[in-house]
């Protein structure tokens, strides 16, 4: 059920945004258990004035870019699992799109069952609790 929010920079080509996007969603597959098919992403390509960021700001080595990713999901996961999934993510698309590690950073939001609404207006979790038990054991 998480939803991801990524920011790139502008001049960042179509492949690489893709690569993001599938591992993000790879390593959420593997890490925090959700299923292949729970993939909502918003991706949104920003020029230097509009995705400013501080080249030293708690990195080991200068940024020279940034990739924005803000994942909003149902919360509960452990302190090991949440840096499990930090290292995945910055893991498979430092690998697999050539971004740096310096220039990748995660923040996650938590929320609950009764914050999300899938379609139709309808808190579906909690009007069928029967969904999330199936989901758990999916």
């Amino acid at each position: 059920m998480p939803m991801v929010r990524i920011a790139v920079p502008g001049s960042l080509d179509k492949r690489k945004i893709r690569i993001i996007s599938d591992s993000i969603h790879t390593a959420m597959v593997e890490t925090i258990g959700i299923p292949e098919g729970d993939r909502f992403h918003v991706i949104s390509r920003h020029d230097a004035d509009t995705l400013i960021f501080d080249s030293s700001f708690l990195t080991d080595s200068p940024r020279t870019s940034i990739v924005l990713i803000h994942i909003l999901l149902r919360l509960g996961r452990t302190l090991h699992i949440k840096q499990l999934l930090y290292h995945k993510i910055a893991d498979r698309i430092s690998t697999n799109a050539g971004i740096s590690l310096s220039d990748i950073m995660i923040v996650l939001s938590e929320n609950d069952l009764d914050d999300w609404s899938f379609s139709g207006g309808k808190a579906q979790y909690i009007e069928d609790p029967t969904l999330f038990a199936r989901r758990k054991s999916e």
